[in-house]
């Protein structure tokens, strides 16, 4: 964001449209009305279902447990992200957008959704740490979390949300590639825009994808068999035990399949059936929870 703000020059040069004209660049625009009303009708669902249990998270007996603390900021994250990743999806789908087409409003959303991204992701790693330490020692519970604690831990996700939204680059839909994409030239011929597409790699998404997948594999999976385990000391909690397992195991899921794929799909090429479990996935992630 701060290139599209202050740096013009690199904004330009990052975002140089004059390889095709209008019109060229309405030629590679892919129409997708069934992929739109879907990503429409999903939103619908996902924001009639959060909202609700946002108001209930943000009652005052839940904001005592710090665990609700930061699920009531990880609902905030999504509920944020909904209406751009799955109602803006929805326009850009059906109107067959392009980057260059829309270039403003794609370039903020985008740059809003990288941070929403990442900010989810640090927000259900903290989460992950509260819950292990919830099992295994209420003594360290308190020492980090209790009381006003919570709330330096929530500093983390909006600091890391500030830093990708402003000095890292967006994400733009390409409805040519299906799929949100650092590459504003991705699905377009080399021979009609000769760029350097290792330009658009970004590295610190790189790296906070692969930190999501090995952090929340390792701290799901230790919870998971501290359940397991607990189960044979507290038989009587066996049925909420188990939906807490599956919680974990879904939140974990959802949130390695788009990390997996917004991964790889900057170094190898990727398939339409990938691309489209990517974006459901990733929506999935902000409405599932």
């Amino acid at each position: 964001m701060e290139v599209y703000l202050f740096d013009r020059i690199a904004y330009n040069q990052l975002y140089n449209c004059s390889y095709l004209t209008a019109d060229q660049w309405q030629d590679q625009a892919v129409y997708r009305p069934v992929l739109g009303l879907f990503c429409a009708l999903i939103g619908i669902i996902y924001m009639s279902t959060y909202v609700p249990c946002l108001i209930v998270m943000s009652r005052r007996s839940f904001r005592k447990n710090s665990c609700y603390k930061i699920m009531l900021q990880l609902a905030v994250v999504d509920v944020t992200c909904i209406p751009l990743n799955c109602f803006l999806t929805a326009y850009l789908a059906m109107d067959g957008s392009m980057f260059c087409l829309l270039a403003d409003v794609q370039y903020i959303a985008g740059a809003i959704l990288c941070g929403g991204w990442v900010a989810q992701c640090m927000c259900c790693m903290i989460l992950a740490v509260n819950r292990c330490l919830t099992f295994w020692s209420q003594k360290f519970v308190k020492i980090f979390f209790e009381g006003h604690r919570t709330y330096y831990w929530m500093m983390l996700p909006a600091v890391y949300a500030f830093y990708f939204t402003f000095f890292t680059l967006p994400v733009t839909f390409n409805s040519s590639a299906i799929m949100w994409s650092f590459d504003i030239y991705a699905a377009v011929p080399l021979d009609v825009a000769p760029v350097d597409h290792v330009k658009y790699v970004t590295w610190q998404t790189s790296y906070n994808n692969a930190m999501l997948i090995v952090v929340l594999g390792v701290l799901y999976t230790s919870l998971s068999v501290s359940l397991w385990l607990k189960r044979k000391e507290h038989s009587g909690y066996k049925s909420a035990q188990l939906k807490i397992t599956r919680q974990a195991a879904l939140i974990c899921l959802l949130n390695f399949i788009p990390a997996i794929i917004f991964a790889s799909a900057q170094f190898v090429p990727v398939t339409p059936a990938f691309l489209y479990m990517c974006m459901f996935t990733w929506q999935a992630s902000n409405g599932e929870k």
